[in-house]
């Protein structure tokens, strides 16, 4: 690696650090039920300009109450399209496993996250309430690539 490619890769590294998921993250989510059809899931990706939706109310507990939730990516739609299955739900494709991050977080500890689990979204939670909070996948590129200029 070259002296200038040490010197952005640590530019990188300390925008990352001194950068907290709640500064760099756009607030809010877009949802959707579980029983969603996944072309409708396509269209909001696609309107929204997003690679996630989280979906809401794929369990409910005893007393009726949704609290399950899941998270539908991009890839989920490939896969899903790719095995000729578009005609399923959101909460027939949605991860019940994802990994979350608190807002008060480092965006280097998101990054960390991410690659450790060869994921490319996390869900972020208020550290107050642990509701879900928003989804910091751009906001991550957004930050680094402000450094390269």
């Amino acid at each position: 690696m070259t002296a200038r490619g040490n010197a952005s890769t640590s530019r990188f590294s300390s925008a990352l650090a001194e950068t907290y998921v709640s500064e760099a993250m756009h607030e809010g989510l877009v949802t959707c039920s579980a029983d969603t059809p996944l072309s409708s899931v396509a269209s909001m990706m696609s309107q929204e300009h997003i690679h996630a939706v989280v979906v809401s109310g794929i369990a409910t507990d005893s007393l009726g109450d949704d609290h399950a939730w899941g998270i539908v990516s991009d890839l989920d739609l490939l896969r899903a399209a790719l095995a000729g299955s578009g005609a399923l739900t959101a909460g027939q494709v949605a991860a019940m496993e994802f990994l979350t991050v608190d807002a008060g977080e480092t965006l280097e500890r998101a990054a960390q996250v991410m690659a450790e689990h060869e994921v490319t979204h996390l869900i972020v939670l208020d550290p107050r309430t642990g509701h879900a909070v928003g989804v910091p996948t751009h906001d991550i590129a957004r930050v680094i690539g402000s450094q390269g200029r």
